[in-house]
């Protein structure tokens, strides 16, 4: 079924509103968000207050951020910096004061990213299958799935929609000898890499395994001469708009401009535990209260055990409508979407087996293989993100499922059971409402912003959590951070220099003799006058008694000009920066 212009209105504005209603409140709030686990919404947020304050405020790239890490620097190219999501923030922010506008703009992107997904699945199951229907449910099922959900606070994780319009056009170029398709894909892969740089490797690969199976059921598809000049008229476009990424990640990569390669246990514990895709999770309302009855090792997938299924659940709906498709009416369309999913399906299962609790560490899969392979696939610390293009293949075989019944049911049996499916989609997936929370500013940092000067802050301890805090209060007072925002502690190299040796672990500074004291001390001071640190801040929440106390006690050894406490949130010393400070024990 084919539709007009006018015809695809009534679809987008459907998509938006089950949109609005299957991520309510998110876009009605201005000054509330997702905060998910690890805080990644504060880092989202910044990805957006970055790009424009790097651009409009310090006129420089927004790869480059000069006020983290300081006086260093920090490359900003693996955070990653989220353009599209960027641009679009742009007259929001400039409309609306922090935070609302960057608050705003963040929760607007991510509700248009449940309805692009949505829509441009709608256009690919369309295209493949002939039904509109089939492709009202295939973006359902896509735009909704749990996955997308879990992602909402990482912009390069949630934007599945650039995947779904590069795989679109990919099709529409394969099936047709017009030159628009591949110039469409040009874009789609430019927007996708922007976007994404990990979805677009993955994308080769699809790309690749694509190929192979069409080199043998379809080679005339690939051999046509056509297909060259696409190719060229796709890169004509790609290349040139993609270079200036594409050389700052491979500038980064090769000269190691950050910390990349995870720790081991991280693509463990990021990898999709088999049966969380086949089990609901405790966020998915409608089986939420049926949770508890579940054994505890099925209830419970959580790290170290794989993610479970409150973030990647397959839902039972579209199972059962791909095994129809599968099983009972296997059309030959099908088979190029069963190869893709079955294969990234079996990738995002990670480098070692995870079912319930049980690890299967002495059996590698083929995602240890292939990193074994591919040396830029062993800087992924989220396996699982390969998942996308398995869900991508499952909408698409669901929707096969459903157009294959319309030849064996009447034409209203078969309209009624499409909206029947499509609330048991919508049903299924919901999550609604979602919890979203404010992120105060405390009054210390908000009068941080009116201080004049050039000087930097240092917050402790240094930890993931108060890295997001950091980057968030930075947001309002522009000034300067010691630390840098990656939220892991894995760059050692930090480790070497005085300051951050004994104000992350004191007992090396209390260890020592008195003598190697007051030499750590001048060693410590002089970095602080370097680095033009004048506040150091400590963040109750995240110390125990006896570390605030040996922190307290060496800052105060340190000389600080001011000592106060903002309730029981802070504890804050001003240090006389840019002035010889005593360095004498005391």
């Amino acid at each position: 079924m084919r539709l007009n212009r006018m015809g695809h209105l009534p679809v987008l504005i459907g998509f938006l509103c089950s949109s609005l209603l299957m991520t309510y409140p998110l876009g009605f709030s201005a000054d509330r968000g997702l905060i998910g686990e690890n805080l990644d919404q504060t880092a989202a947020l910044y990805n957006l207050w970055w790009f424009k304050y790097s651009i409009f405020n310090l006129h420089i790239s927004p790869w480059w951020n000069p006020l983290i890490n300081f006086p260093h620097g920090y490359s900003m190219v693996f955070f990653p910096i989220h353009f599209p999501y960027g641009i679009f923030s742009l007259p929001f922010q400039a409309l609306l004061p922090a935070p609302q506008g960057v608050t705003l703009a963040y929760n607007l992107a991510l509700v248009l990213s449940f309805t692009l997904a949505a829509y441009f699945l709608f256009l690919l199951a369309r295209d493949l299958t002939g039904s509109a229907r089939a492709g009202v449910l295939s973006g359902l099922i896509f735009a909704y799935f749990p996955y997308h959900f879990w992602a909402i606070t990482r912009p390069h994780v949630v934007s599945i929609e650039f995947v779904a319009l590069a795989t679109l056009f990919l099709l529409r170029t394969l099936r047709s000898e017009k030159k628009t398709p591949a110039l469409a894909l040009g874009l789609a892969l430019t927007l996708l890499a922007y976007a994404s740089p990990t979805y677009l490797i993955y994308f080769f690969l699809f790309l690749g395994l694509a190929g192979i199976f069409l080199l043998f059921t379809e080679p005339a598809t690939l051999l046509r001469q056509s297909l060259l000049k696409q190719t060229f008229l796709a890169g004509i476009i790609f290349i040139p708009l993609g270079l200036p990424l594409f050389y700052t990640l491979l500038r980064d990569y090769l000269g190691q401009a950050v910390p990349l390669s995870p720790d081991e246990s991280l693509p463990l514990a990021y990898s999709g535990n088999l049966l969380g895709y086949f089990l609901p999770g405790n966020t998915q309302n409608l089986y939420s209260r049926f949770i508890p009855w579940l054994p505890s090792c099925l209830s419970d997938l959580k790290r170290p055990y794989g993610v479970g299924g409150y973030e990647i659940f397959l839902g039972w709906t579209p199972l059962a409508l791909a095994l129809i498709a599968g099983l009972w009416l296997r059309p030959r369309a099908i088979r190029l979407w069963l190869w893709i999913g079955l294969i990234f399906f079996l990738l995002s299962l990670g480098p070692r087996l995870h079912a319930g609790q049980h690890a299967f560490l002495s059996l590698p899969l083929p995602q240890a293989w292939l990193s074994a392979v591919i040396p830029v696939l062993r800087e992924d610390r989220s396996p699982l993100r390969f998942i996308v293009f398995a869900l991508l293949a499952l909408a698409l075989l669901a929707g096969f499922g459903l157009a294959g019944l319309r030849g064996r049911l009447s034409g209203r049996t078969h309209l009624a059971l499409s909206a029947v499916l499509g609330l048991l989609v919508l049903a299924e997936f919901s999550q609604a409402p979602l919890p979203l929370s404010p992120i105060p500013i405390p009054a210390f940092y908000l009068q941080l912003a009116e201080e004049p000067g050039d000087f930097a802050v240092l917050d402790l301890p240094l930890l993931p959590d108060v890295y997001r805090f950091s980057g968030t209060y930075q947001r309002f007072h522009h000034k300067r951070l010691l630390i840098d925002l990656t939220g892991r502690k894995s760059d050692e190299r930090t480790l070497q220099d005085p300051l951050f040796r004994y104000l992350d672990i004191p007992a090396r500074f209390f260890s020592r003799s008195r003598e190697d004291q007051a030499r750590a001390k001048v060693q410590i001071l002089a970095e602080m006058n370097q680095r033009r640190v004048r506040y150091v801040v400590l963040f109750r929440r995240f110390l125990s008694p006896a570390q605030e106390e040996q922190l307290v006690k060496l800052l105060r050894w340190l000389g600080p000009i001011e000592e106060r406490r903002e309730e029981d949130l802070f504890i804050v010393f001003r240090f006389p920066q840019g002035q010889t400070m005593n360095l004498s024990p005391k």
